[in-house]
């Protein structure tokens, strides 16, 4: 991690996953919720938990975890109260001894925050290892593990074993890209589409007959795509960055064109 830091924006651009658009469009959203960017990300549903929390593994050569189904051993998840857990978002995953030598390995969000590092290190008295874990998994661990507990004995106590490093992951790319095995491209033509049905399925999102755009919250939530288009447009033309009539025109004379 020395040298000059990158942004995280910076780092999904460059691994593919995201484009300056989404990037841009994630950074409005970012501001106005004053939440932090991956978070963003994955609640807009640009990118997958998974992907960021392997991108960011690699990029910042840091340990990895996936949470899913697991739970800390109740000696390691006594070692950090609940409370100092809450209030940094992390969590205990286990503990290595090599000789001398005890280390912590620490879950977090964010594994280049060195405060958090540094508190919790001075208060358990062991050398702390950051571990990189999806904020909604790690969420969900700190509360399974520090209040539900595994009432029906059938998580996984977490051990050093479990922990991954960033070069043992498999890169985020290659599994998108490759096609699986006996896959075929189509080879049947497209079927025209009609420019005026194409312009009044656009207009659709511009009238009251589109779904009602009612708490962001919800459209985040939202599987449609038409609601999430329509919300998007809503947006953009109440900041003055787009015109609705010159869009149209636009969005027409690109279905004419494909014809």
């Amino acid at each position: 991690m020395a040298g000059k830091k990158l942004k995280l924006g910076d780092m999904l651009i460059e691994a593919g996953l995201i484009n300056e658009f989404q990037l841009r469009s994630a950074l409005s959203d970012q501001r106005q919720w004053r939440r932090p960017l991956g978070v963003t990300l994955v609640s807009l549903g640009i990118v997958e938990e998974a992907e960021l929390t392997q991108v960011l593994s690699q990029q910042l050569g840091c340990d990895v975890i996936d949470l899913d189904g697991k739970i800390v051993a109740p000696d390691v998840v006594k070692l950090v109260s609940y409370e100092l857990a809450t209030q940094h978002h992390c969590l205990p995953l286990a503990v290595k001894t090599a000789g001398p030598v005890s280390e912590l390995y620490l879950g977090m969000f964010d594994p280049t925050d060195l405060n958090v590092i540094d508190n919790v290190s001075f208060r358990t008295g062991l050398r702390v290892r950051a571990v990189l874990v999806g904020d909604h998994q790690l969420s969900e661990a700190i509360d399974r593990s520090y209040r539900k507990g595994d009432v029906y004995n059938r998580l996984h106590q977490i051990t050093p074993e479990d922990i991954a490093p960033a070069n043992a992951i498999v890169p985020v790319r290659s599994m998108v890209e490759e096609p699986p095995g006996g896959f075929e491209p189509q080879t049947e033509a497209p079927r025209p589409r009609d420019p005026a049905a194409f312009g009044r399925e656009f207009d659709l999102l511009l009238t009251d007959e589109a779904p009602a755009v009612v708490e962001t919250s919800s459209v985040l939530n939202s599987t449609d795509p038409g609601v999430i288009l329509h919300a998007l447009i809503q947006q953009l033309s109440a900041k003055g960055l787009i015109d609705l009539d010159e869009l149209r025109n636009t969005v027409e004379t690109l279905a004419i064109d494909k014809e």
